[in-house]
């Protein structure tokens, strides 16, 4: 064999296992990780106002960003009003219900909730935070009850949801809205808490 043929069988040879390397066809893989967007979502939990039973949730999604402000409208019922609450950075929904004088209003958005039943629990319970990051959406005089505080986090501190957001977020606001879509005479039966929470 002479230097030439040498020559370009060592060429050929390198070209070979540089195309295997970037390219391998068998064997371990090269993986590239990228970091994916942040997802911003909120969560609406829904309980019943006397008992504090968990009945079901909702979860948006909305652009990425760090500000979580509420902004409320009420529309008090003369025979028919309204409440509803957005994200104010987005101006996006996140709540709407109306408001009936002697009878009974209804969440309009959003028309579905998920049920209670397809929400998973653990069997730890998350401790309730510091009564000072319980919000009240709406300034209502008559809105705290003995015990307020400790009787609704019983009821959802084992959900896997609020596990995930309190620890992606422990120091966030835990908004409460106390929901009356029956005023007038009213029936607290009628009634509902949603827990309002940023992951």
């Amino acid at each position: 064999m002479n230097m030439k043929h040498l020559v370009f069988l060592i060429f050929i040879s390198f070209i070979s296992c540089h195309k295997n390397e970037n390219n391998p066809s068998t064997g371990a893989t090269t993986q590239i990780t990228t970091k994916s967007d942040t997802i911003n979502k909120v969560a609406v939990l829904k309980l019943n106002y006397l008992t504090y039973s968990f009945l079901g949730g909702y979860e948006l999604e909305f652009p990425d960003t760090n500000s979580f402000t509420l902004h409320t409208n009420i529309y008090p019922a003369g025979d028919f009003g309204s409440i509803d609450i957005s994200y104010q950075e987005f101006d996006e929904l996140i709540f709407d219900g109306t408001i009936i004088w002697s009878g009974t209003g209804q969440q309009t958005f959003p028309q579905t909730i998920t049920p209670a039943a397809d929400y998973f629990s653990i069997p730890i319970d998350y401790p309730m935070p510091d009564t000072s990051l319980f919000i009240k959406v709406l300034d209502d005089p008559y809105f705290f009850n003995v015990g307020f505080h400790s009787q609704l986090w019983d009821s959802i501190n084992n959900l896997s949801i609020l596990h995930e957001y309190r620890t992606n977020n422990p120091g966030s606001e835990i908004n409460l809205l106390k929901y009356t879509p029956s005023v007038g005479v009213g029936n607290p039966t009628e009634w509902y808490w949603y827990v309002i929470l940023k992951n």
